[in-house]
């Protein structure tokens, strides 16, 4: 996910610039010298018959370079419940962002089970970001076909995508330009909609947003999410490719056991780690304290 807290570290750099001048004059002076001048004074001035042709540097414009890149949460469905993936899109605007989601997944992804619940031939027609407000305009398939569960999770998938965009709270839905409070034949609330409209049977017990799987190893590997884990902890676990375990722990989630919460870690990795690795974060069952439960693992590079 992109809406996740920071680290900001200062740095403060001082660099004093010292520069010398010096001032050597000359002077002299001379005898005999006649300072009488002439009374008259003759110039002459050669202008050419013809004036050369100004040459006038070319300013064509060259090539438009690509916007920079971006990397964001493409929310899909696994086992019926929301997953992400991630996309690299042109900037933080709310139509290549939904493109990416309308693309589905990549054959790859597949093969894991990631699936989409947005039918086929749907496009975004637009996205208008009003403060904390997003509304997506999307055609007419958007609404085709599928139950409650399918309704559900395609409403979800586009709300948890978009806002992902800075400063994007709610999400409201227009179909075809015409604006809905409710989607699909079974009602589904959008008026507007938020994350939190979305939680309980719909995300996993532990999600978790980022790394992204097939992401890039890095040293402290960053990890964020949402639970609603007992005691709000959720553990982790990094093994390398033969299963070694490199390091484990836990952290805590602003709320669990019956209430949604985040939660965010910095995993310290030893110095010259390097992937591929296993990401695990789970949860112990609460009877025995040592089953694990809710697993969720990605691999990173």
């Amino acid at each position: 996910m992109r809406r996740l807290p920071g680290i900001i570290v200062p740095l403060s750099v001082v660099v004093g610039l010292l520069a010398a001048c010096g001032d050597t004059s000359e002077s002299s002076s001379t005898t005999g010298v006649s300072t009488t001048l002439p009374d008259t004074v003759t110039v002459e001035s050669t202008v050419p018959d013809t004036v050369p042709a100004t040459t006038v540097p070319d300013t064509t414009v060259g090539p438009t370079l690509p916007a920079e890149s971006v990397r964001v949460a493409a929310y899909f469905v696994r086992d019926e419940l929301l997953a992400v993936a991630g996309r690299d899109v042109s900037g933080w605007d709310g139509v290549p962002v939904m493109e990416a989601v309308l693309a589905g997944p990549t054959p790859e992804e597949a093969a894991r089970g990631l699936m989409t619940m947005i039918p086929e031939g749907t496009e975004v027609l637009g996205v208008d970001v009003q403060g904390s407000e997003a509304t997506v305009n999307l055609s007419s398939e958007f609404e085709s076909g599928g139950g409650s569960l399918s309704m559900t999770m395609r409403v979800a998938q586009v709300v948890y995508t978009v806002s992902q965009l800075p400063d994007v709270d709610t999400v409201r839905f227009q179909i075809d330009g015409e604006p809905r409070t409710m989607i699909g034949g079974e009602g589904i609330m959008v008026d507007p909609a938020s994350r939190e409209s979305f939680t309980e049977g719909v995300l996993p017990n532990i999600f978790l947003g980022e790394p992204f799987d097939g992401d890039e190893l890095t040293n402290p590997i960053v990890i964020a999410g949402m639970t609603n884990a007992f005691e709000a902890t959720v553990n982790y676990q990094v093994l390398a490719a033969d299963g070694t375990l490199i390091t484990e722990g836990y952290t805590t989630a602003l709320c669990g056991t019956g209430c949604w919460g985040g939660f965010y870690a910095e995993i310290a990795l030893p110095e010259g780690t390097v992937g591929p690795v296993t990401l695990k974060v789970f949860d112990y069952s609460e009877a025995d304290g040592t089953t694990v439960l809710d697993l969720q693992q990605i691999t990173l590079r």
